[in-house]
């Protein structure tokens, strides 16, 4: 049975036995080797390193045109483990392959992507090689996902780096929450949270690669929206395509089908199509 959270932030949670739903509730992410194939991995890290070769730091959506990122994306043990988090079955949206670190400031993935019900999204990062402490690796903010959930109408303006960015850095602060890199080794990956306060370190080393692929997901039996681009208090319901189904996700609230207005639905299969020949 669905609920209307999480499991792993459910109160039936709180008995159960196994140690990943628990250090999740309590910090937020996990660490996991789900031993993806070398040969995937590789092909994947290929992939990523011609990003750089043709100039960006990073793609969206390459599983598109190659099937080793899609494999990551779609791997069953990793989907297993977020179906029993979640207590929803998962499906990936999204997937973003870098050649570089992306030296992004701290935020949360509920400002660009959330649900409702609220939580039912998450993040995993996979290295495609080894993550050195001087390629600006992902770092992330430990019991961070704790925090309420920041909302446009929160913001002291509209601007993000002028008024998201600095109001989650001062949230950080305030809370004295400490801040981890991830040094994963080739073919670990890291889930997060959906509030999870998260970002790019620094790059020390200047001409150092950081090939790896965040897949976001969300879980079945929601409404998806862009809390970011709400608009007169009308919340943005975005039209989401499951990289696993090959299909587009109903969108279920109250038992009913909630459906994105047409412009929408228009704008995003129009971006599916651009996406598939360029680099974003």
């Amino acid at each position: 049975m669905t609920g209307a959270v999480p499991y792993y932030m459910s109160e039936d949670a709180r008995t159960d036995q196994d140690p990943d739903i628990a250090f999740y509730r309590d910090h937020g992410y996990l660490i996991k080797d789900f031993g993806f194939d070398p040969s995937v991995i590789d092909e994947a890290a290929k992939a990523s390193a011609e990003i750089g070769d043709a100039g960006f730091v990073r793609a969206q959506d390459l599983w598109r045109r190659n099937q080793s990122v899609k494999s990551i994306a779609c791997h069953n043990a990793l989907m297993d483990l977020l179906d029993r988090l979640y207590g929803r079955k998962s499906f990936p949206f999204q997937t973003l392959n870098f050649a570089r670190g992306s030296e992004q400031k701290p935020h949360s993935d509920t400002y660009h992507f959330s649900s409702d019900p609220e939580h039912f999204m998450c993040g995993v990062w996979v290295a495609l090689e080894d993550v050195s402490a001087l390629s600006g690796p992902l770092e992330f903010y430990p019991g961070s996902h704790s925090l309420s959930i920041l909302a446009k109408a929160d913001l002291p303006g509209p601007s993000y780096a002028e008024h998201y960015e600095p109001l989650v850095a001062q949230r950080i602060s305030e809370h004295g929450f400490r801040r981890q890199t991830a040094l994963l080794k080739k073919g670990q990956a890291l889930i997060w949270a959906a509030n999870l306060v998260h970002g790019g370190s620094p790059i020390e080393a200047a001409t150092s690669s950081r090939l790896s692929q965040v897949t976001h997901f969300y879980f079945r039996d929601c409404v998806y929206t862009t809390p970011m681009r709400i608009k007169n208090g009308v919340r943005h319901i975005r039209s989401i395509y499951s990289i696993a189904d090959g299909d587009y996700v109903p969108q279920k609230q109250d038992g009913k089908t909630r459906r994105p207005g047409a412009l929408v639905a228009i704008n995003n299969r129009l971006s599916n199509i651009i996406r598939r020949t360029r680099y974003s």
